[in-house]
């Protein structure tokens, strides 16, 4: 799975013990291309579709929203297509030391990219 090739692996298990959030109908809240010797890409979401299990602090909190921060690293940019306000399934693989992620609106894709390396933060809001 994806979540064992990221830079913080521990990260995910600490949070979510053993069911990840569903990547469907994520909410875009930004992209970032940062150019240098490596592009880099930082993409904000929002994840409405909470799991059960959450960390004591955030159902203190009354968390509702999941934002996930993805750090890409040494980057390729297939494809960006969208207008406006960006609600997509995302879907990640990792084959051959890289990460592929894609995000779909129906059966369109509107953003295509890859990465050599990805950082993970995860907040509840």
């Amino acid at each position: 799975m994806w979540t064992e090739h990221i830079l913080n692996p521990e990260l995910l298990s600490n949070i979510f013990k053993g069911e990840m959030p569903s990547f469907n109908n994520v909410e875009v809240k930004e992209i970032k291309l940062v150019y240098g010797e490596d592009l880099m890409c930082n993409i904000y979401l929002h994840i409405h579709d909470i799991p059960a299990l959450l960390p004591d602090k955030w159902i203190q909190r009354s968390v509702n929203i999941l934002q996930f921060n993805f750090s890409l690293i040494k980057t390729r940019l297939n494809q960006l297509s969208c207008e406006g306000i960006l609600v997509a399934n995302l879907s990640i693989t990792y084959n051959d030391d890289e990460f592929t992620l894609i995000f779909q609106q129906e059966d369109r894709v509107v953003l295509d990219l890859q990465a050599k390396w990805i950082f993970l933060d995860v907040k509840g809001i």
